[in-house]
Parts: structure tokens; sequence; C-alpha cells
């Protein structure tokens, strides 16, 4: 049995409570990354490929075009030669995005961090989503893609965004401007009194990684 692999692009403080809560979850065996402070030696160390990949937030932004952005890219090309399942999350989605040459870029609202639970709809039928199906996701993000790579196309939008959760067309690999991995107590600090309550906010998003699980382990039968 393969590994999923958490790539965690923490600037200032490591996110390390989403994975030791999917650990939790679903018992399946995991490897955890910093590459943004501590280099890719543990990339480097794996012994092959993982079944699953999950790119994190970060308080960096992709048009920064930092160093380690372009060493995280040239891993994921990797893992899209190989046909490894990739998630992006907020900064992992925009990073896909980039790396096919779409457009990520800052979103209009003036609010300077974008900290809030938003309603989501599924456009397209989506793993065991159905086509009109809403979902509350929460958020923390200054950017957003602006402008999709052909090869790729949205399955859920906004009122404020047309790409929230995206797929290639193609290749296992899917982006989703929320974060699903929220832990409970930001999902408690950005939800508003007349939206579901925390515990069925928190249920919600470990059903989307379960969903992304479910289908690198799919992949390895």
């Amino acid at each position: 049995m393969g590994s999923i692999a958490f790539i965690d692009n923490f600037i200032n403080e490591p996110v390390n409570h989403c994975v030791n809560d999917f650990v939790e979850t679903y018992g399946f065996p995991t490897t955890y990354h910093q590459p943004a402070r501590f280099g890719f030696n543990s990339l480097d160390e794996l012994q092959s490929d993982p079944i699953g990949v999950v790119i994190l937030g970060s308080a960096s932004h992709v048009t920064e075009k930092l160093d380690w952005h372009k060493q995280l890219d040239i891993y994921f090309k990797r893992w899209q030669k190989n046909s490894v399942p990739v998630l992006g999350i907020c900064f992992g989605h925009q990073l896909i995005v980039h790396s096919f040459g779409g457009e990520v870029g800052n979103h209009s609202n003036p609010v300077l961090n974008l900290k809030l639970m938003r309603e989501v709809e599924f456009i397209k039928d989506f793993w065991s989503y159905r086509k009109g199906e809403k979902v509350f996701m929460p958020y923390a993000h200054q950017q957003v893609v602006t402008k999709l790579p052909s090869e790729f196309e949205s399955v859920a939008s906004s009122g404020e965004f047309d790409f929230e959760i995206i797929r290639h067309k193609q290749l296992p690999i899917f982006g989703i401007q929320a974060h699903p991995e929220s832990s409970l107590r930001f999902i408690e600090e950005v939800r508003e009194d007349s939206q579901p309550p925390a515990l069925e906010l928190k249920a919600a998003g470990r059903l989307f990684l379960g969903e992304f699980l479910s289908l690198c382990q799919s992949r390895t039968v």
C-alpha cells in the first residue's frame, strides 16, 4: 500500500493539524513535507511516488515566483507525467493553474485577507457530488484563478468566482480554492449564524478529502 503526501507550504505557522485529522479520520499511510521552510529533502527521500498528493495553502503567492515555488512545480510536473492524483488547495489550486499557463491574480474584494464561509454550487457531476448540489466551504485567500487553462474545466462556482473547484479533462488533477481541511476552530471563527453548524461544515470538508482518498485508492487496485 502506498501513501498520501501532504505538502504544507506554510510561511509563518504549519497546518499539520489538518494532516493529523486526516490520519485520525482515515487511518491511511501519510507523509508530511514542509518545502517552503525546510526544503525538498523529505520528498527526495521517498522511495517511490506517493499514490496521491495534496498541495496545501500558503501565505505566499504563485505570482511571486519564488525559488521554492519553481522547485515544487518541478515535482508537480513529475507527478503529472506519472499520472499521480494531485489535489491542490488554495495556493495549491493556483499553483496547478499557473503551471499549466493559466492566470492568477488578486481578487477585487477590498478585504486584504478574505476569510469567510462561502456557498459553492456544482455545475457538473463531480466525484459523488451531483450537478446543482450546494455546499458551504471555509476560505482564507488573497488571490484567485482568473483564467483557466484549456486543459481544465470548472466543476463548481459561486456568486463571486467561476473557478471554485476545477479538474483536468484527462489527468487525475484537481484544484479547490476553499480549505476543506480547515480546523473546527477556524470554521467556528468564519461561519455566520445563518450557516450550518460548525461540526456539519467540518464533516463536509472531511467528506471532500475522503473523496480524493477514495479516488487514489481506486487507482492502486
